[in-house]
């Protein structure tokens, strides 16, 4: 809300599932800064990363994984969070809400029940 930025980076390891992806490392980095529930946005940039900057035609958007942790920061901060969708050499820009990713979410409105 105040503007401040965090980042984060892709961790791989040659064991995938243990890798780390660029979205939950930036939203670990907002619940230590200043909490989940202040996250109004959220940028993702990705392509061919073989050379000195990266490169791509296509916009890169957040896989199911990360598309679920911004909805339950969603549901935090009660604001449908913008998903900035660039490609790799920043050529193409989509602005997108969680919701369009997942409009029939699960979160934790949907535990109340197993109380």
């Amino acid at each position: 809300m105040d503007g401040e930025v965090v980042t984060g980076a892709n961790m791989e390891n040659a064991c995938y599932r243990l890798g780390l992806c660029a979205e939950q490392s930036a939203l670990t980095t907002a619940q230590h800064a200043f909490g989940l529930d202040r996250v109004a946005r959220i940028a993702v940039a990705g392509g061919d990363g073989s050379g000195g900057a990266l490169k791509g035609g296509a916009p890169v958007t957040p896989c199911g994984g990360c598309r679920q942790a911004i909805l339950e920061a969603a549901h935090l901060s009660n604001r449908d969070i913008e998903i900035l969708a660039s490609n790799g050499d920043g050529t193409a820009l989509e602005r997108l809400k969680i919701s369009e990713f997942i409009p029939n979410g699960f979160g934790p409105a949907n535990l109340k029940d197993a109380e």
